[in-house]
This record gives structure tokens, C-alpha cells and sequence, in this order.
């Protein structure tokens, strides 16, 4: 093997490795990703909603949890080239989107309900509502724990990413 062929191969064994680690590192943030993007497709729906019903409230909410959302997306897109254990964009957002499905589950109940969802005309419609919001704020809970693990370093992944950064034995062709 020639000089040229050994560098190119150990180039390529070293570009392996780090994606492999790169990788590790960005698997770590899949389940909070996964209800990041259906929080974003939720809230837009009822943007969607909102908007063909005229609600200007429901429109308002609606666009700042997208908005906000949004950003919490580009911060998890970025993992995958940064290794930071902190997602404070998301941790913020979550926060917001958990204290807003709060505060919506109970105006449900109250005059606010008609300006917010006007489209929940009987009971079934908010009862659905209000399961939905319930399953959001689980589904935000549930990320907000594995932030706070990885963040503490007792996530399951973290095994596996110290191994991928010390074994370049599955690197190797």
C-alpha cells in the first residue's frame, strides 16, 4: 500500500469516527426533536385553524408558539455539530409551550374559550381540546426530564458516546 493510499485511508477512517461521534452526540436530543416537531405541526394547525375561523386571539398564540418553536428546531438542528449538553432555546421553549397549554386547558372553562377556540362549539370539542393540550403538556414534561438528564449527564446515551469517542475498532473497513 502506497504513502498516498494509507493517508487517504486514515482520512477517511478519521472522518468515519468523527461522524460516528457526531452522530452520537445528536441521537442523544431524538425523542425531545420528535415532540419539538409535533408541538410545531400542532401549533401550526391551529394557526390554520384559528386563521380560517378569524380568531385574532387563537392567530397570536398560534404564531408566537410557531415562532418560537421554530427557533427551538434551528437549536436542535445545531447539535449535530455541536456537542454541548445545554439546549436552552428548547428548555425555554418547552417551558412557554407547557405553561401555555396550562393556561389554554383552563380557559377552556371560562368566557376566553369563545375568543380563543371558537370552533369548540360543544362538549366532545373541548373535551378532545383539553386532551390534547393534556397530552402536550405530558409530551413537554416528558422532554424537559430528558433535557435536565443530559444536561446532568445520566442519560443513556452518554455511555455509548464516551465509547464511540475511545473504540475507532468499528471505523475500520
Amino acid at each position: 500500500m502506497s504513502a498516498k493510499t494509507k493517508q487517504q485511508s486514515r482520512t477517511y477512517v478519521d472522518r468515519r469516527h468523527d461522524d460516528r461521534v457526531r452522530y452520537a452526540y445528536f441521537a442523544r436530543y431524538m425523542m425531545v426533536r420528535y415532540f419539538v416537531i409535533a408541538f410545531f405541526f400542532a401549533n401550526f394547525f391551529w394557526l390554520l385553524v384559528s386563521y380560517s375561523v378569524n380568531s385574532q386571539l387563537g392567530m397570536i398564540l398560534a404564531a408566537v408558539a410557531v415562532a418560537w418553536c421554530t427557533i427551538s428546531v434551528i437549536e436542535q438542528l445545531s447539535k449535530l455539530h455541536n456537542k454541548q449538553a445545554d439546549v436552552p432555546r428548547t428548555r425555554q421553549y418547552l417551558i412557554f409551550q407547557l405553561v401555555l397549554n396550562l393556561l389554554l386547558s383552563v380557559c377552556l372553562f371560562t368566557p376566553l374559550k369563545s375568543m380563543i377556540y371558537p370552533f369548540a362549539i360543544n362538549k366532545s370539542d373541548v373535551l378532545a381540546l383539553l386532551c390534547i393540550l393534556l397530552l402536550g403538556m405530558a409530551a413537554a414534561f416528558a422532554a424537559l426530564v430528558r433535557i435536565h438528564n443530559i444536561f446532568l449527564g445520566r442519560d443513556k446515551y452518554l455511555p455509548l458516546i464516551r465509547n464511540a469517542e475511545k473504540s475507532r475498532a468499528l471505523d475500520q473497513e
